[in-house]
């Protein structure tokens, strides 16, 4: 009789341990590994005014670089966007001045421009529309304008009509190093001639 009283009490023991540990330590482990996708947003307001708060405006940067060069660009409206971890500002109506320093010499560049892209991590800027720029005694209109302060270009595309003290002068695209101030000017094909007009 005490044989089977102690084997009914061990075979309790035993299926209460088993439940025990599914209860508690089971079901924890689970949640340990538990991975949440697709979370949901508590508060849509919220998440509709950060939207807002992107768009910006009379938005104006400045910005030095190490090499002497001092940047200003502004636009009438932006909008803040990202691609991966980089700040990419959307500008209307842009307005910029860069001063550019070789050989002891101050170039200033004006450019305007309908609209711009502009990268605020290394303030790479592309202009588009009716794009505008004038340094010293010279004016030229383009489709298109690429500043690249990391590799020092300045690079004019389509459309290019430029009018100045060596003349007036229509291409496809303009090349200018910052650095040596040297300029290219060429055709996206050799079937087609620069047009080039002396004032003189």
């Amino acid at each position: 009789m005490k044989r089977v009283i102690l084997s009914a009490l061990f075979l309790t023991l035993i299926i209460s341990s088993a439940l025990f540990y599914d209860a508690y330590f089971k079901k924890h482990d689970e949640s340990e590994n538990l991975v949440i996708e697709n979370p949901v947003i508590n508060n849509p307001s919220e998440s509709m005014d950060k939207k807002k708060s992107n768009f910006i405006k009379n938005l104006e940067y400045e910005i030095s670089t190490i090499d002497q060069k001092k940047y200003k660009i502004s636009s009438v409206s932006s909008e803040i966007t990202y691609e991966g971890s980089q700040e990419l500002i959307l500008m209307n109506e842009v307005k910029a001045v860069l001063n550019n320093k070789t050989n002891d010499i101050d170039y200033l560049f004006f450019i305007n421009a309908e609209r711009g892209i502009y990268n605020n991590f290394n303030y790479y800027t592309k202009f588009e529309d009716n794009v505008e720029i004038r340094y010293e005694d010279n004016l030229i209109y383009a489709d298109e304008l690429i500043l690249d302060l990391e590799n020092n270009l300045v690079f004019i595309k389509n459309n290019v009509k430029y009018n100045g003290v060596a003349g007036i002068l229509e291409a496809d695209n303009i090349k200018l190093d910052l650095l040596t101030m040297k300029t290219d000017i060429f055709m996206n094909s050799n079937n087609k001639n620069i047009f080039y007009k002396s004032i003189n």
